[in-house]
């Protein structure tokens, strides 16, 4: 009974938190639809309220505010602001080792999509990405999870000075997609090296029981991204979220070049 009690507090606690950033989500859109118009004359012809575009979402977001704001109402008569002030309560708690992988996986997805793809070629960057996480979850090698923080804060680090200290353009954010082609070179060569440091120290930490492990998990960061990019790229026609960098141009000039796709 007391942990049943315990699992619904606790529960009460994430609908609490929840619903605050979902307000808070919610309260942006609301802004956002509220800047459409919803009458006027365009072209001659004068628009009423009633078929105005910025109707339907205005309701939708109304609604949704409104079940939010009763699940918040009942979350906080139910004890669900009790941790809102702690810091455990909304990162979790730090000895616990579920905990630490999870917000390790958010901040390399976070490296991933903000740093590493914007900057770097999408082979590259995504060699990267998928090789840290099968040192730790993979082949879970020893000090894997301090290892690949250093390594992938020096890659965020070094990344950023890159594009800072070759950015030809002032208005471009360290956000932006990497526009120029002398910092995507050495983008590419940084990204490289970080790359083939980390394959190293795997292969020099993986001993002879696990080597068909370690050579599984190369073919998941060597080849499983560029199978991605010819299927994406040159079957499917679909554009990769870059398309710039050293392997996407020596794949472009194999296929419409030299195979005359």
């Amino acid at each position: 009974m007391q942990n049943k009690t315990m699992d619904a507090n606790k529960g009460r606690q994430y609908d609490f938190k929840f619903m605050l950033v979902l307000l808070c989500v919610l309260g942006g859109l609301l802004k956002i639809t509220l800047s459409f118009p919803m009458s006027g004359s365009y072209g001659g012809v004068e628009n009423q309220w009633y078929v105005s575009p910025a109707l339907f979402p205005l309701v939708l977001l109304i609604l949704l505010i409104l079940c939010c704001l009763s699940l918040l109402v009942t979350a906080i008569k139910q004890g669900g602001a009790q941790e809102f002030l702690s810091i455990s309560g909304w990162l979790g708690n730090k000895d616990n080792q579920q905990v630490r992988e999870r917000w390790l996986i958010i901040a390399l997805l976070i490296a991933y999509v903000y740093v590493y793809i914007p900057s770097t070629d999408f082979y590259l960057a995504t060699g990267l990405f998928v090789s840290t996480l099968t040192s730790v979850f993979y082949l879970k090698l020893a000090r894997a999870k301090s290892v690949v923080i250093v390594l992938n804060s020096m890659a965020v680090l070094g990344l950023i000075l890159i594009r800072s200290s070759l950015n030809q353009d002032p208005s471009l954010s360290l956000l932006d997609i990497n526009a120029n082609d002398q910092s995507i070179l050495w983008c590419d060569v940084f990204t490289t090296c970080v790359l083939a440091s980390i394959i190293s120290w795997q292969a020099l930490m993986t001993n002879k029981l696990n080597r068909s492990q370690f050579g599984i998990q190369l073919i998941a960061v060597l080849i499983v991204p560029l199978l991605l990019i010819i299927a994406f790229s040159f079957l499917l026609f679909v554009p990769m979220p870059v398309e710039y960098g050293s392997v996407i141009n020596v794949l472009n000039w194999l296929a419409y070049e030299q195979l005359g796709l």
